[in-house]
């Protein structure tokens, strides 16, 4: 197989640089890059500067980044048979995952019942209170076409209890 300066060949696959003195550089790892366009300053150094918010933003995503691929190739190995301690934490992580997911689904829907019962109980009670109330207007409407209606109408006796008047032995 032909060598080239640059790259060693392993099992036919391209290996690590052979450059000793050389860093690794990828676009994605400098976090003075930027995919968009920045409208930060340079200094004197024609360096660009970034912001401290900025730059532990960047970190953050490109360490989350790693833990997500890390955690794909796991998975990928793992399911195909090729179990470790990660794996399994893995597999425990996402199965909590789940469980807080769907724990958080039940006391969703368990709040939306609780609205939904709110908001139809309001709806009766309204209904009842506007029953009611034309009920009332009716018959005053009824009274006051009817003018004989309050003099025609004996006062009303209060009304007495059950066992008013009886004696109730017990024995």
């Amino acid at each position: 197989m032909p060598h080239s300066r640059d790259a060693a060949t392993v099992g036919g696959l391209p290996g690590p640089s052979v450059r000793a003195h050389e860093p690794l550089h990828h676009e994605e790892w400098e976090i003075s890059s930027s995919t968009h366009g920045s409208g930060s300053n340079t200094n004197s150094n024609g360096r660009t500067s970034i912001g401290n918010d900025e730059m532990n933003e960047r970190i953050t995503l490109m360490l989350k980044d790693w833990e997500q691929r890390v955690t794909q190739v796991i998975t990928k190995w793992g399911d195909m048979g090729v179990k470790s301690a990660e794996y399994s934490r893995n597999q425990w992580r996402e199965a909590m995952e789940k469980k807080e997911e769907e724990k958080i689904q039940r006391q969703r829907a368990k709040n939306d019942e609780k609205r939904r019962f709110t908001e139809e109980y309001c709806a009766r009670r309204r209904a009842m209170s506007a029953r009611a109330e034309v009920r009332r207007t009716e018959k005053k409407a009824q009274c006051n076409a009817n003018a004989a209606c309050s003099e025609s109408m004996p006062p009303r006796k209060p009304r007495q209890s059950l066992t008013s008047g009886r004696r109730f032995w017990m024995f």
